[in-house]
């Protein structure tokens, strides 16, 4: 992660603002895609949780991307 003024870029992509939620492996922040120019959220998952590997995340990824629920936001 870099930073940008005092906010923390992910990826070269996405400034990190404030935490929004934070559950048992993740926690939410309100972001911004510095590359598609729109508000978004990011989840990241905390090390340990068993979705800090590449199985774990791509697993939980597919779940999120087929929900479709209006209390919900698009996951991509």
């Amino acid at each position: 992660m870099t930073s940008w003024g005092s906010a923390r870029i992910l990826s070269g992509r996405y400034r990190l603002d404030e935490r929004i939620g934070s559950g048992g492996a993740a926690d939410v922040h309100r972001a911004f895609d510095l590359r598609l120019q729109r508000p978004v959220a990011v989840k990241i998952f905390r090390a340990g949780t068993g979705f800090d590997t590449e199985e774990g995340l791509s697993g939980e990824a597919v779940i999120l991307a087929r929900l479709q629920h209006p209390g919900l936001v698009t996951a991509f």
